[in-house]
């Protein structure tokens, strides 16, 4: 359960502090925020000793900056010197690691005969010399902004304060592009077997330096080992948490499926093409239904063979394999991975190329560097997100779950149960709240209230995705003749903590992500699923009724909707509306359809979740409905 104070929360009874770390800070500890346990469950107490935290973490934070402000000096001529080897020298050592990782026999000009028609295009017009060309042409028209990341991010890494914009340090950015080129020109030569005395362009001659033993071992080292040894570093460093580590580890495993645990210094960006082209190309259900146990090239062959087969036959059912597959059921397994998904993966892949760049193990540009979809492409998602209609929240809310199901663990068959629990109230929450997911999954006991002044009770969400996620919305009179007052009194007597006890949160505080799954399977049980309609499509519904009903002006919707005001003044001054006049819109919203026969005096007989006996079989039932 959440507070009033902006840092503290609940894990259970004992009240916690979680805050982000100032930059100067984040920047030593290798984390982004700061947890504690404040050892308490009194909330006053809570309160002083969470603020005297948040003193003593701004307190070191300003002594830590002064310090660095007074440690930092600008770089002198040799230290820019320092910086000017060091980059060339990466890119020599990493040409010859990349070349020592090469099996023998290996033809940089081999043109892959598999590879559609712009890959081979690509592949013939690559030449040892095409880097240092770009490089050159970067320094012909001073494109400072390709190389001063990597020089400012050399001499914070060394101590150095960044030097302001100004002619010696453009001249000297200059230097540094000139000595990427002449870099690049010495190893288009060694490409070709040539090798000869290096001299740097401004800094004097520089020795053969073949890679050093522990240069060699690396560049034979294989993807998958130091991918394992960057999930490592960045657990250790607090930066990733168990969901993120599962995603970066499927992301590595589609890489080696598709492409194979290939050594890492020759990823090339043909390969990282490739595989954002093969991975448009992979199920969305990859890993469920018929796709269950298939790697994903055995998954992208049957898809291409679920598709030839609705192709052949216009109409009806279709088989494939050993799969006899409604049609509507085999239009859902063609569809495949969304933009969004996909830069998820590639995301992990060029995060870590830029790790490996920044240790030195990498010289050359990120091989997945502009591999990932553009935002317009991603953003088509929610475009594409449908609403609900009449007819599917009437099938929603009149199938077994709302109506009579067989049992905890069997809700979608029909039965005689029905059950009083949170996959019963909280759809029916966002219907007339258009409260997010997680809103409505992390709501506590005391996030509902009476309010004398609007005649109302009404929701509060303490915190949420955005800073105008905090929001009073009144409750619905339908809610409360379906018994959402009547459920959260049982819950205030039954001593818990939080509205619906059954869900279990993570460790970045979401309550909703079992809920979503479940949510998800319960529709696909019923064969009324339908992609891009999901719970968010809710809250698309509520917004768009009250604007077509026309009962609110625009800023009073945004406000019930968490969202801030378009008006750049009134987000300022303005200080939100009272729920006396936010309940004037809300109570009139008409969703459509008639729920009267889930009304309380219409359903005498619900398994009451509150009210269940303390005994062994009233405890097993509990449990029953926290497993599904």
């Amino acid at each position: 359960m959440t507070t009033n104070h902006i840092h503290l929360f609940r894990r259970g009874a004992v009240y916690q502090w979680r805050r982000r770390l100032p930059p100067v800070m984040a920047s030593i500890l290798g984390r982004s925020h700061l947890s504690k346990s404040l050892q308490t469950s009194n909330a006053r107490l809570a309160r002083m000793r969470a603020r005297r935290v948040s003193v003593m973490l701004d307190s070191l934070a300003e002594r830590l900056e002064r310090l660095a402000m007074a440690e930092k000096r600008l770089p002198t001529k040799p230290d820019l010197d320092r910086i000017l080897l060091d980059l060339f020298s990466e890119v020599l050592e990493v040409g010859e690691q990349n070349r020592l990782a090469r099996p023998t026999g290996y033809c940089p000009w081999d043109i892959d005969g598999d590879a559609d028609e712009e890959e081979q295009a690509i592949q013939a017009a690559w030449q040892p010399e095409n880097e240092a060309e770009v490089w050159r042409g970067y320094a012909q028209v001073n494109e400072f902004d390709a190389i001063r990341p990597t020089v400012e991010a050399k001499l914070r890494k060394s101590g150095f304060a960044v030097p302001t914009m100004d002619d010696e340090f453009r001249r000297f950015l200059r230097h540094a592009l000139a000595t990427m080129a002449a870099a690049h020109t010495y190893d288009a030569e060694r490409e070709r077997g040539i090798y000869q005395p290096t001299v740097h362009p401004f800094v004097g001659p520089i020795g053969v330096t073949p890679p050093s033993e522990i240069g060699e071992q690396d560049a034979r080292r294989l993807l998958s080992d130091m991918f394992e040894e960057h999930i490592e570093t960045k657990v250790k460093e607090g930066r990733w948490r168990t969901d993120s580590v599962e995603q970066a580890r499927r992301a590595l495993r589609l890489f080696i499926e598709l492409k194979g645990d290939i050594r890492y210094a020759q990823m090339s960006k043909v390969d990282a093409k490739e595989f954002r082209t093969t991975l448009c190309e992979l199920p969305d259900r990859s890993g469920r239904d018929i796709y269950k146990g298939l790697t994903a090239p055995e998954a992208i062959a049957l898809r291409k063979k679920i598709v030839k087969a609705l192709a052949d036959s216009k109409t009806g059912d279709i088989r494939v394999e050993k799969h006899q597959l409604p049609r509507a059921n085999a239009e859902r397994l063609t569809e495949t991975l969304t933009p969004k998904t996909v830069n998820k993966h590639l995301t992990f892949l060029h995060d870590f190329y830029e790790s490996l760049k920044k240790g030195g193990l990498f010289g050359q540009q990120n091989p997945f560097e502009h591999a990932k979809f553009e935002n317009q492409m991603v953003e088509k998602k929610a475009e594409n997100r449908k609403l609900w209609t009449s007819a599917d929240l009437k099938a929603l809310f009149g199938s077994p779950l709302w109506v009579g199901c067989a049992s905890a663990r069997s809700r979608s068959t029909p039965g005689k149960q029905v059950i009083e629990d949170e996959r019963f109230w909280i759809p029916l929450i966002g219907l007339f709240t258009g409260m997010r997911e997680n809103e409505i999954c992390g709501l506590g006991v005391n996030d509902i209230s009476f309010d004398k002044d609007a005649g109302v009770h009404i929701f509060h969400v303490r915190e949420g995705k955005t800073k105008n996620a905090k929001r009073s919305i009144p409750i619905h009179t339908e809610l409360e003749k379906i018994g959402i007052i009547r459920y959260w009194k049982e819950a205030k007597s039954a001593k818990v903590d939080r509205l619906f006890p059954n869900l279990k949160g993570n460790e970045d505080g979401d309550y909703a992500s079992a809920f979503t799954k479940w949510f998800t399977r319960y529709r696909q049980d019923l064969s009324t699923y339908e992609r891009f309609k999901d719970f968010h499509s809710l809250r698309h519904l509520f917004n768009t009724l009250l604007k077509r009903q026309k009962i609110g002006a625009d800023d009073v919707v945004r406000s019930l909707m968490g969202h801030a005001s378009q008006n750049e003044m009134s987000a300022i001054y303005f200080h939100d509306y009272e729920p006396k006049q936010t309940a004037e819109v809300l109570l009139k919203l008409d969703v459509g359809i008639d729920l009267s026969h889930l009304h309380m005096e219409n359903q005498p007989h619900r398994v009451r979740f509150f009210s269940l006996p303390n005994n062994a079989d009233a405890k097993n039932q509990r449990v029953h409905m926290a497993e599904q």
